[in-house]
């Protein structure tokens, strides 16, 4: 039996996060990974792409990861949002919030890579890639895991095991733990395109009947694209061809970006919302999407589970200094009301959204567009609304 400090079941993005950021701890760390990193890495116009806030950016900084990332980012200097067939528009600027950028967009194939290339280097981490977990049974002093890894069973005790396993945990799954979770009838089409004019670090929030449009900035002048609509209506925008779709993506964005002359291979996922009853019990914690999964419409949810990744890693580290069990209750509680409050007033806004303007009665269309309008007046709302969104207002771990 291979004994470890923290286990962590899945090397996704958030996962590959936190071992990236328990690497100076002094634990002993073991991830364990259903592909072979090389699996994970993909490099072709088609990358599924991320918008990073200030925060994230600054975690990235603090684990030594920035300055890898910073030439595939793009630059969010302002966001425009509007509804389709309204008057209302906000907009939102770098300049007014007093800082370089809203944010970045950076490519997933860039962040994976740059994590694993780190998570390589590392003494004090054991990868075992591709594993399978079988079976948990966490106990009063530590959590056996049994797993399958090239077709043979092992079995590893960890003092803490991280399920970063996703929306279908297997962790969470074992431990009976229940979820709320609201289907909204949405799915999200993303893709990258080019369009013919220069977009100049703007990216646009667009409200149409069948849901949130969203195109971000790209290096080589794309806008990688995210665009919500009803379930029934998929299979037919999966079937057009390439000059088919973006007419009627053009129909649906409009002109601000000039025309639309190349898309690449559209990929679809459902779109819900869901949060774990528990995100801890003795000896586990849950991160990333098997705690809680956003709808994409503000860009939030690798953010959020960053800020978790920043937090839960400092209070490891201040637990093991002040040789606590890492894995003891009364630690995993501390992490946790630290990030709940942060976790619902997200989760909340990014919800009221999507209802907001999912609802085509006649009544809220002009309250939204009036709404649009006054709060691309009001400076001081404006910028309380950019420094959250931009996660200025969560006190992050100091280095």
């Amino acid at each position: 039996m291979q004994h470890v400090d923290v286990a962590i079941v899945g090397g996704g993005l958030v996962g590959a996060s936190l071992a990236c950021a328990l690497t100076d701890v002094g634990l002993r760390v073991i991830l364990l990974e259903k592909l072979i990193p090389s699996q994970k890495i993909t490099a072709d116009y088609d990358a599924r792409s991320l918008a990073l806030s200030s925060s994230s950016v600054h975690i990235f900084k603090q684990l030594g990861l920035w300055s890898s990332l910073q030439p595939h980012a793009s630059a969010i200097r302002k966001i425009h949002v509007s509804e389709r067939g309204g008057f209302g528009v906000t907009r939102l600027s770098a300049q007014e919030a007093g800082v370089d950028a809203l944010g970045y967009v950076v490519e997933a194939q860039y962040i994976n890579k740059t994590l694993w290339e780190k998570l390589a280097t590392q003494s004090s981490l054991t990868v075992v890639a591709p594993a399978t977990v079988t079976a948990l049974h966490a106990g009063d002093q530590h959590a056996i895991l049994t797993i399958n890894a090239n077709n043979k069973p092992q079995t590893i005790s960890a003092a803490l095991v991280i399920a970063a396993d996703g929306m279908q945990s297997f962790i969470r799954e074992q431990l009976h733990i229940s979820v709320e979770k609201r289907d909204y009838h949405q799915t999200a089409i993303i893709a990258h395109v080019t369009p013919s004019a220069k977009g100049h670090g703007v990216a646009y929030e667009r409200f149409t009947p069948t849901g949130p449009l969203a195109l971000l900035p790209l290096s080589s002048a794309r806008y990688g694209v995210v665009w919500t609509v009803p379930p029934d209506m998929v299979e037919d925008l999966l079937a057009l061809t390439d000059a088919e779709f973006l007419t009627h993506l053009q129909q649906a964005f409009g002109y601000r970006l000039g025309h639309f002359m190349r898309v690449g291979k559209r990929q679809t996922f459902p779109l819900s919302l869901q949060q774990a009853r528990e995100q801890i019990r003795e000896r586990v914690v849950l991160l990333g999407s098997a705690a809680h999964h956003l709808h994409p419409v503000a860009g939030q949810g690798f953010n959020l589970a960053l800020r978790d990744v920043a937090l839960l890693a400092a209070t490891l580290q201040q637990a093991r200094e002040e040789q606590q069990d890492i894995g003891a209750l009364v630690v995993l509680k501390k992490y946790l009301a630290a990030r709940v409050p942060e976790q619902q007033r997200v989760l909340r806004a990014t919800d009221g959204l999507v209802r907001l303007f999912s609802n085509d009665k006649k009544s809220l269309r002009l309250l939204r567009q009036v709404g649009l309008l006054a709060f691309d007046q009001l400076g001081s709302l404006k910028h309380t609304v950019m420094r959250h969104a931009m996660g200025l207002t969560t006190q992050l771990p100091k280095p």
